[in-house]
């Protein structure tokens, strides 16, 4: 531990002396800090004596309680390609969009080309799926008067007559 404090002194961290007091066992990583609080997490379950006071994480002195949040952390390579998949995204939706216009465009010139009657061919009343227009009979205009309904007339005489005998 004498070592250590020099070393600490030396290069200015002071604030990472109050973490070597007493028994202190110390980790060195290069890489990926987040593994290796992992791993010290995972083993000070197992193990009650293992306590970790804290961490020096380059210039910073971490607490338990943010060695802890380090040591919840996805995997780098999580994190990155969860970063690359959020860059990607806006990306592909576009080129998604920009491949969907020239084949909708197909795709409205083929049912065109469809719908088009070739030459000689007489046009198809209607095409499958649906329905045909019904057929209309003419009417003369004395058909339509001998079939109004009766009742209409007996509404009309009997609205007069009660006009009549309310003046």
């Amino acid at each position: 531990m004498t070592l250590a404090r020099i070393a600490a002194s030396d290069l200015g961290r002071t604030e990472a002396l109050e973490l070597l007091v007493g028994p202190t066992g110390l980790t060195f990583a290069e890489g990926d800090a987040a593994a290796v609080a992992k791993v010290l997490r995972d083993f000070a379950k197992d193990h009650a004596k293992l306590i970790i006071k804290g961490a020096l994480f380059g210039t910073e002195v971490l607490a338990p309680e943010r060695v802890a949040e380090l040591a919840e952390l996805e995997p780098r390579e999580v994190l990155l390609a969860k970063i690359a998949g959020a860059l990607q995204a806006p990306m592909a939706a576009m080129a998604g969009l920009l491949a969907a216009l020239p084949r909708n465009l197909a795709t409205m010139i083929q049912q065109l080309i469809d719908k088009t009657p070739t030459a000689g061919e007489a046009p198809a009343p209607f095409q499958a799926g649906e329905e045909a227009a019904p057929e209309i009979e003419a009417a003369t205009p004395a058909e339509v008067i001998d079939e109004a309904p009766a009742e209409a007339e007996a509404t009309t005489t009997e609205n007069t007559a009660g006009s009549a005998e309310e003046e």
